[in-house]
């Protein structure tokens, strides 16, 4: 059994208070916007530029230029004031500012304030933004389309800490659109079990040939007797083949898995295609297959039973003596939505 865990996060202890030092001989001087102290006797004013579109107070005004406020203030009464929230005209205003806009309708600048306004400004960089804006505005007139796919894609899959993160999922990936024609079919009838030999050691990872040679015959002398080589893609079939004989040479038999990095924001839902002409091409020459492994282990989704059933049943299909094997966890899944207290842990 493999076993994958995640320590809860530590608890930061309250720091104490810091001590502050008052200093009697700077006195406050008033001005117009703000009260500041400093060492001098002389008065001081200090004008700060503030600018309000709609009663809003604009952030940083002083370094906005006419331009800038007066194509905000355009798109705020096009879009109308009363459909955006406070915080959505300061995202607007920015946009406007890191961004040329011209070219965009009205639609993708609304869309797109909503979309960097729930991911925080704060967050996102200029190219980020312009991504944004450039992804919005590919989709631009299919709305309802966007909207009855995201309400489908919330119905379908169970694990909906994913869908937040993958930002792949749009009406346009053709990848998606192949995997929800798997979703859509007849589950296939179970595998059959197939038992473990016993006296398995295996080490992972092996995903570059590079040293690999040495590597494998250090382990090998230290008594492991198995491999695990991991896809996520990227490889070409030679590829693939050429870490299975680097294995198979050192004497150990290969397994394979289906990994993907570690992070919530790369999709699973890679070109099913692509995944089984890797798969397919390895499984004759391996000893077993992992369903899940690094992004598509259990602590980062819940995999569904139609996504798991398909890619077993190419593995099997290119095998029928091929060992499967599942995972063992318990921990923190994407139903612990606030990840303390062990709230919405499972096996």
């Amino acid at each position: 059994l493999l076993t994958t865990t995640q320590e809860p996060a530590p608890v930061e202890q309250e720091q104490p208070p810091a001590q502050v030092e008052f200093v009697d001989d700077i006195k406050p001087i008033e001005v117009p916007i703000f009260t500041v102290d400093i060492p001098s006797t002389d008065v001081l004013r200090v004008d700060v530029q503030k600018v309000e579109l709609f009663g809003v107070g604009i952030p940083n005004a002083e370094n906005l230029t006419p331009e800038t406020i007066a194509v905000a203030t355009h798109l705020v009464e096009k879009i109308g004031v009363e459909n955006l929230s406070p915080e959505q005209i300061r995202v607007l205003v920015t946009i406007v500012d890191v961004v040329d806009v011209a070219g965009y309708s009205i639609e993708t600048i609304r869309m797109a304030t909503q979309v960097v306004s729930s991911v925080g400004v704060e967050n996102l960089n200029p190219v980020q933004i312009r991504i944004i804006l450039q992804t919005i505005s590919r989709l631009d007139g299919d709305i309802p389309k966007i909207q009855a796919l995201q309400k489908m894609l919330a119905a379908t899959m169970k694990d909906q800490r994913m869908l937040q993160h993958d930002q792949s999922l749009t009406a346009g990936n053709k990848a998606l659109a192949a995997w929800l024609e798997i979703y859509n079919s007849p589950l296939p009838p179970p595998i059959e079990h197939i038992p473990l030999p016993r006296g398995i050691r295996m080490i992972a990872e092996l995903r570059s040939s590079e040293h690999a040679a040495a590597n494998l015959a250090f382990y090998r002398q230290q008594g492991y007797n198995a491999c695990l080589i991991t896809i996520d893609g990227t490889e070409t079939t030679s590829k693939v083949l050429e870490l299975v004989n680097l294995v198979q040479y050192a004497d150990m038999s290969a397994w394979i898995a289906w990994a993907g990095p570690e992070r919530l924001e790369w999709s699973i839902y890679q070109d099913p295609a692509k995944i089984t002409a890797l798969l397919k091409v390895a499984a004759p020459l391996c000893k077993g297959y992992m369903v899940a492994w690094r992004r598509t282990s259990a602590h980062l989704v819940a995999q569904d039973a139609p996504y798991l059933e398909y890619l077993v049943q190419q593995v099997r299909a290119a095998n029928p003596t091929i060992c499967v094997v599942g995972e063992s966890y318990y921990g923190q899944t994407w139903e612990n939505l606030p990840h303390v207290n062990r709230r919405g842990w499972e096996a």
